[in-house]
């Protein structure tokens, strides 16, 4: 077992460490995956960091980890009211990053459609794109910022302001 700091750093104003943000403004998941059977599950969701790392914007929580066995990935967003350069952050926790993405890259559809967990999958495979919403059109971002895809939003101001994408 390897004790692993669990980290998410926030900028603001172009590039300048987001410090003093309140840890309770800062949602954490963490999810793993088997090495072997590819199997992905929630470690944490929305969990709190518990620190900050002084004058760097960076935000941890420690986790003990099982490197032989998993790879570790971590989304975190910030919900606070301090603009910031982007609202999340996200990556790999641990070693091996390649090995892991090309690992996961590589398998079927149908492998990903019937694993145990798809909610951690899904908050996986979501936590390496960002995304927003203006009026009724849904953004998908990629790591360089360019559009990776478009959705129409359905919204209703009686009910929740989205009620469909398509």
């Amino acid at each position: 077992m390897t004790e692993l700091a669990v980290t998410a750093q926030f900028t603001k104003l172009n590039g300048q460490p987001a410090t003093a943000l309140t840890l309770i403004d800062i949602d954490i998941t963490l999810v793993s995956v088997h090495k072997d059977t590819k199997v992905v599950a929630t470690v944490w969701a929305g969990l709190n960091p518990t620190a900050e790392i002084t004058g760097l914007g960076m935000y941890l929580r420690a986790y003990t980890a099982d490197l032989d066995t998993y790879w570790y990935f971590a989304k975190a967003e910030y919900t606070g009211g301090t603009a910031l350069d982007s609202n999340y952050a996200y990556g790999q926790v641990g070693e091996d990053f390649e090995g892991a993405a090309d690992t996961l890259l590589k398998r079927g559809m149908s492998n990903v459609e019937n694993t145990a967990d798809l909610t951690s999958l899904a908050a996986l495979v979501l936590a390496a794109f960002e995304s927003e919403v203006v009026g009724t059109t849904w953004t998908i971002r990629k790591t360089t910022g360019a559009t990776f895809a478009t959705k129409t939003v359905t919204t209703d101001a009686t009910a929740n302001p989205i009620t469909g994408v398509t």
